[in-house]
């Protein structure tokens, strides 16, 4: 059985003291992951991940890596850009679905239970 494929971010920022924070939004069975979702394939891949960034957690920004990175996870494969966050919108699109929050990614063990979207988090530091 071929796996799910999916696009998204791993929405940051940098704070002044240099430290950087991960933007995670919650799913309909309160875990946490990064913004994601099908490929939408007349706008391409990195405006899909920008578009689901906006749509699932409401914040716009610039992809600060163009590659990317592909992560296996157990149901699907994760295309994620690093994704710097410019603005954090007050309304978006999934609001009353999904909650967000900022998060340190030595924390992202504790937040985020697939081990795909912790590497991505965790990568961010390197």
């Amino acid at each position: 059985m071929a796996k799910n494929k999916k696009w998204g971010v791993v929405p940051y920022r940098e704070k002044e003291d240099g430290t950087i924070d991960v933007l995670v939004v919650s799913t309909a069975k309160d875990n946490w992951i990064l913004p994601k979702g099908n490929l939408i394939k007349r706008i391409g891949k990195k405006r899909t991940a920008l578009r689901e960034a906006f749509e699932e957690a409401g914040v716009l920004g610039k992809i600060t890596d163009k590659k990317g990175e592909t992560y296996e996870g157990k149901e699907e494969t994760l295309h994620l850009y690093p994704m710097k966050v410019k603005t954090l919108l007050a309304v978006w699109p999934e609001q009353t679905k999904r909650k967000r929050r900022w998060i340190r990614p030595e924390k992202a063990g504790h937040w985020i239970k697939r081990k795909s979207m912790q590497r991505a988090v965790l990568a961010l530091k390197t």
